[in-house]
């Protein structure tokens, strides 16, 4: 990494940190990030792999499937309707 290019990257990070804030979410709640206009992280944690670690899921979420009928096969659909 060029020195420019790590104080660019220590700029954007130091913005994000500036209006960032911290969601907490509680068992049974859920979080939707728009990635288009958002950016999102997990805080550091140290996993204890007792069965009460964090656990994320990722789901995508289209307002049209239309376009994505090319990309499917019948072996690898993914699109749940």
């Amino acid at each position: 990494m060029t020195g420019a290019a790590e104080a660019a990257l220590d700029r954007l990070q130091a913005a994000c940190r500036e209006v960032g804030h911290e969601v907490c979410l509680r068992p049974g709640e859920a979080l939707l990030i728009n990635n288009r206009k958002g950016l999102h992280a997990r805080s550091e944690f140290t996993a204890r792999y007792d069965g009460a670690d964090r656990w994320l899921q990722r789901t995508y979420v289209r307002r049209n499937q239309w376009t994505m009928r090319y990309r499917q096969s019948h072996e690898n659909r993914r699109v749940h309707y």
